[in-house]
């Protein structure tokens, strides 16, 4: 399931002869996108290169994950970038409270920008993410506990709006994840700060999602992608609405 969801997003979202930036933490779920991806380029014509972000938030362990994926890099065969970012800083250059974006904002931020660096570095014409099936649930739940419009309802998308980002895993679980690793005898690197509770994300994963999909739903996730789905189309039929609406008028 997980190998034939990979591929047909690979042959929906890329072009042969195209250069690949896989995005790889060292986590379980950039070990099996690098793992399982890196099978397929063949097929789809694609050459593959790891890109590490280094944000240096847990010392020694930080640098550990960057060699862990450096092997793993070299084990594969594939060209290896890291960059290594500093998110402290960035917050420290905030002006007010107001303005100091949350450490894991500002990592989010600084990734993204590094790896975009990396992929020009490396001509890769995509940044290739490991956001899966429980990423998306988590992120449109979270939205809708804080209060969010419709389009925070769509969530996560498989090909970001700019086109850059692709997320071949999206309709795939962290349990289909966990399968796959344990099947092809992968190993993967734990990341300590994913059992802190002072994250929400991780108290929703850890306390709230597994009570709801036992005694509310089993299939909970699915449920909550369809209606990601549906929100995303809805709010393309609309934006193409108003976009020939707009032609209209200007011509």
């Amino acid at each position: 399931m997980l190998i034939e969801s990979v591929d047909r997003a690979l042959a929906r979202l890329t072009e042969p002869g195209a250069t690949l930036l896989i995005a790889v933490s060292g986590g379980v779920d950039s070990t099996v996108l690098l793992h399982a991806v890196t099978g397929l380029a063949a097929n789809h014509g694609l050459k593959i290169v790891v890109g590490h972000v280094q944000h240096g938030l847990r010392g020694a362990e930080s640098e550990a994950d960057e060699r862990w994926v450096a092997r793993m890099a070299a084990d594969l065969g594939v060209e290896f970038l890291c960059e290594q970012v500093n998110p402290v800083a960035l917050r420290a250059r905030a002006t007010s409270k107001r303005a100091r974006p949350t450490m894991q904002e500002a990592s989010r931020r600084l990734r993204a920008e590094a790896l975009g660096r990396l992929a020009d570095r490396c001509g890769a014409g995509w940044v290739v993410t490991a956001h899966q099936l429980d990423d998306q649930v988590e992120t449109v739940l979270m939205r809708l506990f804080r209060g969010t419009s419709p389009e925070g309802l769509a969530g996560i998308r498989e090909r970001s709006e700019a086109g850059r980002i692709i997320r071949p895993l999206l309709s795939v679980s962290r349990d289909e994840i966990q399968s796959y690793a344990t099947q092809h005898g992968l190993r993967w690197r734990e990341d300590s700060s994913n059992q802190s509770l002072q994250y929400t994300r991780n108290r929703l994963r850890q306390d709230w999602l597994p009570g709801l999909i036992r005694d509310f739903n089993p299939q909970l996730l699915r449920a909550i992608d369809r209606l990601a789905e549906a929100q995303r189309e809805d709010s393309e039929w609309i934006e193409s609405l108003v976009s020939a609406a707009w032609k209209e008028q200007i011509v």
